[in-house]
């Protein structure tokens, strides 16, 4: 079964796009190009991932808000040293391995 994604408002859309920069900022100097880019990309699925679950068919800043509130904030990628080149995001309530 699949999950339709929901379309996200303008203002939804910049809340994503903050965050994305800002974790991609944050990994800077920490990784290649190519590396930080596929991170930020995982994380910008899990967001319409969970916006998904959310069962709307459009997402509103608040929407987006309670999403990215779930996840790990984007200094938790300072402490996080690339392993393998992998920094996954996970919601904040998942308990880290």
């Amino acid at each position: 079964m699949s999950i339709a994604m929901p379309t996200v408002s303008t203002s939804a859309q910049a809340l994503i796009d903050a965050r994305l920069d800002v974790i991609e900022r944050i990994l800077m100097d920490r990784m290649n190009r190519q590396d930080r880019l596929t991170i930020v990309r995982e994380v910008e699925s899990q967001i319409h991932d969970l916006l998904a679950e959310r069962g709307v068919d459009e997402a509103s800043r608040e929407d987006v808000l309670a999403v990215l509130a779930r996840l790990d904030p984007p200094e938790a990628y300072l402490s996080d040293e690339v392993e393998g080149l992998r920094v996954s995001s996970r919601p904040a309530s998942s308990p880290r391995p």
